[in-house]
């Protein structure tokens, strides 16, 4: 699929010799990118993905705690309310 999409954005380009008459076709101005030095790269994929991942679990579990925290808190202040209205009575 991107070897299409740069083909076609650098034969676009060249549109106007087939409208002008010229015998010269579109897929004679395109060449297969070069793609084997990507083997060479194999191990990077997986570091990143696991520092996306361990990065992203980091976050939430820091919004979990602090959803909790929150909740927390709003039980407390209800609490220290009932307790004194409990002691009132």
């Amino acid at each position: 699929m991107l070897w299409i999409r740069i083909c076609l954005n650098n034969c676009l380009l060249r549109c106007e010799h087939l409208w002008s008459g010229n015998e010269t076709t579109i897929m004679d101005d395109c060449v297969a990118p070069d793609v084997n030095h990507i083997n060479d790269f194999n191990y990077v994929t997986p570091i990143f993905l696991s520092i996306y991942l361990l990065i992203g679990n980091v976050m939430l579990l820091n919004l979990l705690i602090a959803i909790f925290t929150s909740v927390f808190e709003e039980v407390h202040e209800n609490s220290n309310e009932v307790w004194k209205w409990e002691m009132y009575r």
